[in-house]
């Protein structure tokens, strides 16, 4: 792993007491942000060579009421990759609010910074075109008797698009093709998937 990296942490606590001075209110709100620039990440299958990475986050945290929010969670790599997560956690409950992005994934700028043995063969795919997605879900962490029965008390809603995607596999090619698939759930429904 060879970096070169800026490096910014934020963080403030506020908090009120009573009058006998026993703790009323105690928050937090922490900024992280981090630039790796000429990364280069070396395993023995894969070897990746990024430009620039970009991560930054955003929490607030309600620490009596042990509540959490997630206001931005984002990972960028310019021109190949954006991700982004926000969400919520309330721990006495066990209830939480997720929301996972990824705008923007460009494989034929990302595939080519990959290398080594995992890579061989998806080099000859020769992607193009953009790819998105995202996963909204919120609800309550599952029992095990909810985990067994599938009834799980959370709602997902997701989507997965292509823009102008192209590429070849097995003999085969294609070229700007576009499209959208959606799926949702909820407590006691069926999936719900459209093409």
């Amino acid at each position: 792993l060879r970096i070169r990296e800026e490096f910014i942490l934020k963080s403030n606590f506020r908090g009120e007491v009573s009058p006998t001075f026993q703790p009323t209110a105690l928050h937090s709100e922490d900024q992280l942000q981090v630039i790796l620039n000429g990364l280069k990440l070396t395993q023995p299958t894969v070897t990746a060579t990024i430009p620039t990475l970009k991560l930054r986050t955003h929490t607030k945290e309600d620490l009596l009421q042990q509540d959490v929010t997630l206001k931005d969670l984002s990972l960028t790599a310019p021109d190949m990759l954006e991700i982004g997560l926000k969400g919520r956690w309330h721990q006495p409950t066990r209830r939480f609010e997720l929301d996972f992005r990824v705008p923007m994934l460009r494989l034929d700028q990302l595939l080519p910074r990959l290398t080594g043995p995992l890579m061989e063969g998806f080099q000859d795919i020769n992607p193009s075109g953009l790819m998105s997605m995202s996963i909204q879900t919120a609800g309550a962490v599952p029992s095990d008797e909810a985990i067994k029965t599938l009834n799980l008390p959370l709602q997902v809603r997701g989507t997965m698009s292509l823009e102008s995607a192209g590429g070849r596999m097995a003999g085969f090619g294609f070229q700007n093709t576009n499209g959208t698939i959606s799926l949702a759930y909820g407590p006691k429904a069926n999936a719900d998937i459209h093409i």
